[in-house]
C-alpha cells in the first residue's frame, strides 16, 4: 500500500481544514475547521517497528486512522496500536507508584477502496475480576460513491474513488479474447466516469466556498497521481483510455499549477515594481492565482457540459 501511504499522508498534511472536517464526521466532533492539527509521532517501537497510519491531536483528543485497502485482521492491529500508545502516554507523564489512568486514543479504520463486511470492530476485555469491557471502533469505506463522501464530509477522500478499480485492472491480464477487450473498454469507460465526477464535485465545493484555491488544487494533483498510478498497472487499459481521447485524463491540476506559480511571479514582479509591500504582492498573487484557476475550471465545465 505504498503508493496509497505516501498519497494520504500527503494530503493531510496539506490539507488541515479537510482533515478537521474529516475528523469531525469521522469521530462525530464539532472543530472549527481551523483549528490547529498537532501531528503525532507514528513509530511506537524502534526495535520491532511498527507505525500508525495517522495519529493526531486536537485539542486535548487523540485520534488515530488506520487506511486499509482491504479487509485484513484488524481487530488484533488496532488492539495492540491503541495499547500501545496508551503506555507510552503513561510512561511521558510522572506516575503514581500505586495507581495509573491508562487513556486510549479514539480509532477508525478508513476502507479506501472496498466496502468492509462490518460497520465496526469489537474488543472485549476480561480483567482479573471477571468483569468485561467492550468497546467498539468504527470501520468506514469511503469508496462508495462521491455523493455519500460530500454528504459525509469526507472530501479529502474524494481522490480514491478510482482506487476501487485497481484490483479490477489487475485482473485484466489474466483474460483472453473478446472477454479481455470488453473488460478492458469497460475499466476505462469506468475510470473516465469516476474522474469527471470528483471533478464535478471538485468544482461545486470551490463554487460554494467549501474548499479553497489551495485545497482544490491538492485533491487535483492527487486525483492525477492516482490516474496515472492505475493506468501504469495495464497497458491494454491505458491505450483503451487514451483511444477514447477524453480530456478528463489530461492532468488539469499541472495546468493549474503553472498557471499559480505564473500569477504568483507576475504578482511579485508587480509588487516590486511599484514599490508595494510584500503582503500586497501576494495579495496580487492570490488574486492571479484565482482568475487562472477559474478560467481553467470554466473550461473544464464546459467539456463536461
Amino acid at each position: 500500500m505504498g503508493f496509497y501511504d505516501t498519497m494520504i499522508k500527503e494530503l493531510f498534511r496539506s490539507c488541515p481544514r479537510l482533515v478537521v472536517r474529516a475528523v469531525n464526521s469521522l469521530f462525530d466532533k464539532n472543530y472549527d475547521i481551523n483549528t490547529e492539527i498537532i501531528y503525532l509521532d507514528k513509530e511506537q517501537n524502534s526495535a520491532n517497528t511498527t507505525y500508525m497510519d495517522e495519529f493526531l491531536q486536537i485539542g486535548d483528543n487523540r485520534y488515530h486512522v488506520e487506511f486499509q485497502m482491504e479487509e485484513d485482521e484488524m481487530a488484533l492491529r488496532m488492539f495492540e496500536y491503541a495499547t500501545k500508545e496508551a503506555v507510552q502516554l503513561l510512561k511521558s507523564k510522572s506516575q503514581n507508584r500505586y495507581y495509573i489512568e491508562a487513556t486510549m486514543p479514539r480509532q477508525v479504520v478508513v476502507f479506501l477502496a472496498g466496502e468492509n463486511k462490518e460497520d465496526k470492530i469489537l474488543t472485549k476485555l476480561t480483567l482479573p475480576d471477571g468483569k468485561t469491557i467492550e468497546y467498539s471502533i468504527d470501520c468506514v469505506s469511503v469508496a462508495k460513491s462521491v455523493e455519500e463522501l460530500e454528504e459525509r464530509d469526507l472530501i479529502i477522500f474524494t481522490p480514491f474513488q478510482s482506487a476501487k478499480l485497481g484490483k479490477k485492472i489487475d485482473g485484466v491480464k489474466y483474460l483472453t479474447g473478446a472477454k479481455l477487450e470488453t473488460t478492458a473498454k469497460q475499466i476505462a469507460k469506468d475510470l473516465i466516469d469516476s474522474k469527471r465526477k470528483v471533478k464535478m464535485l471538485l468544482l461545486k465545493l470551490h463554487e460554494h466556498g467549501i474548499i479553497d484555491l489551495r485545497e482544490i488544487q491538492e485533491l487535483l494533483g492527487k486525483l492525477d497521481d492516482l490516474s496515472e498510478y492505475l493506468l501504469k498497472k495495464n497497458t491494454l487499459v491505458e491505450e483503451e483510455v487514451t483511444s477514447m481521447g477524453d480530456e478528463d485524463y489530461i492532468p488539469l491540476s499541472h495546468r493549474i499549477k503553472k498557471a499559480v506559480e505564473e500569477g504568483r511571479a507576475e504578482g511579485r514582479a508587480e509588487g516590486r515594481a511599484e514599490g508595494r509591500a510584500e503582503m500586497q504582492s501576494e495579495n496580487n498573487a492570490l488574486k492571479e492565482e484565482n482568475r487562472a484557476l477559474r478560467a481553467e475550471l470554466e473550461a473544464l465545465k464546459a467539456s463536461m457540459a
